[in-house]
C-alpha cells in the first residue's frame, strides 16, 4: 500500500500543478491513514488566501473525492463541516448538468498507478474546466452547491430514514 500512497501523492502533485502555477495555490496539508496493514486514505490540499482544494483517495472503494471551499479563519474547515466543503461531483451537476459524469469522476476502479493517475487527471481537468471562478476566489456558486447538498441529504433521508 505504501507504493500506492507514494504514487498518489506524486500523481496529485503533477496533475494539480496548474493550481500552483496558474492560480497561486500552495500545498497546505498532506495526510494519510493506515488501518491494520491497509491504507484507509491519502489526502493532499492546496490553498490561496481565500480558497482551498483537497484531493482524497479513499480506500477500499477506491474513489477520489475532490473538495473545495473557502478557508475558515485562514484554515481548511473541519472534515466534518459539510456546510463549508463542496464536492467536485456537485460542481459537475450544477455547471454541466451531468450526473453520470459526476459519478464517474469519483470511481477510479482500482489502486493501480494508471488508475490513480487517470482518476487524478480526469478530476483535475474537470475542476479546471468548471471551477475557474472558484479558483480565482469568486465563491458565488457556493450558494447553489449548498442548496444541491441540502437537496441530496433530504433525498437520502426520505429514502433511508422514513418509516
Amino acid at each position: 500500500m505504501a507504493d500506492e500512497l507514494t504514487g498518489f501523492f506524486a500523481a496529485a502533485e503533477s496533475e494539480f500543478a496548474w493550481l500552483v502555477t496558474d492560480y497561486g495555490f500552495h500545498e497546505v496539508s498532506r495526510d494519510h491513514k493506515y488501518g491494520t496493514l491497509r491504507l484507509l486514505y491519502g489526502s493532499i490540499a492546496w490553498a490561496t488566501t481565500k480558497t482551498f482544494v483537497e484531493v482524497n483517495l479513499e480506500v477500499p472503494s477506491p474513489r477520489l473525492d475532490v473538495q473545495f471551499g473557502a478557508l475558515t479563519g485562514g484554515k481548511l474547515p473541519s472534515i466534518f463541516d459539510i456546510a463549508r466543503r463542496y464536492h467536485l461531483s456537485g460542481l459537475v451537476v450544477v455547471r454541466a448538468h451531468d450526473e453520470k459524469w459526476a459519478a464517474k469522476l469519483e470511481q477510479i476502479g482500482g489502486l493501480r498507478k494508471r488508475q490513480i493517475v487517470r482518476g487524478l487527471r480526469d478530476t483535475a481537468n474537470a475542476l479546471r474546466e468548471l471551477g475557474d471562478d472558484i479558483l480565482r476566489g469568486d465563491h458565488t456558486v457556493f450558494k447553489e452547491l449548498g442548496a444541491l447538498g441540502e437537496w441530496q441529504i433530504s433525498q437520502y433521508r426520505s429514502k433511508y430514514l422514513s418509516p
